[in-house]
């Protein structure tokens, strides 16, 4: 079998199609940042308020949680279903999620086995990594900048004491998944409108 050889525009265009293919991929699917911000967002707020009146059991509010894996897991089956093709880049955003789903899932053990809040920092941080690199892969600006700020907002938790770093932790997934995920569906939308 004769192996054909192309030029380096001829690369640089495939690799350019891959990247708009990813991009369209998570412009259609800012599901996950919205699902995952709202949840969270509840639930670190809930957790603030209900602290002063409910104390300990105030973190009950985190069992919205697992109702999100649920949520995430039959629409990810869904999804997979109807999704012909996939990009290694989508690919590997989906590793790296993943990775960072299974940290956030030691985190939380973590903190309910040992009672330790001084954790809540590291979650930020984690959120800072994913949104960050993903920003960069699909080079959407509002990902990037929301990942930024959220290593900055892990930095400054680690002096806060555990009722201000669930405010913290409502800031971090607000600017970086509730207002980019919020922007990838606006996006979507524009492009829909703009096809028809």
């Amino acid at each position: 079998m004769e192996e054909k050889h192309i030029s380096p525009s001829e690369s640089l265009a495939i690799i350019q199609e891959m990247v708009e293919k990813t991009k369209q991929h998570y412009s259609d699917d800012s599901f996950y940042f919205i699902l995952w911000g709202w949840l969270t967002f509840s639930a670190a707020l809930g957790h603030y308020l209900l602290l002063p009146v409910l104390h300990e059991a105030s973190a009950l509010v985190w069992l919205l949680m697992p109702l999100g894996g649920i949520i995430s897991l039959v629409y990810g089956m869904k999804q997979s279903r109807e999704q012909k093709v996939k990009t290694h880049l989508e690919t590997h955003i989906g590793y790296l999620w993943k990775a960072l789903g299974l940290a956030m899932l030691v985190l939380v053990v973590s903190t309910v086995l040992i009672h330790n809040g001084t954790l809540l920092p590291v979650f930020i941080l984690l959120y800072a990594i994913g949104t960050f690199t993903t920003g960069c892969f699909i080079e959407f600006k509002p990902l990037i900048i929301g990942g930024a700020l959220c290593f900055a907002l892990s930095l400054l938790s680690f002096f806060l004491k555990e009722n201000a770093q669930l405010l913290m932790i409502a800031l971090s997934v607000l600017v970086s998944y509730l207002i980019p995920g919020h922007a990838l569906k606006n996006k979507f939308k524009r492009r829909m409108n703009e096809g028809t």
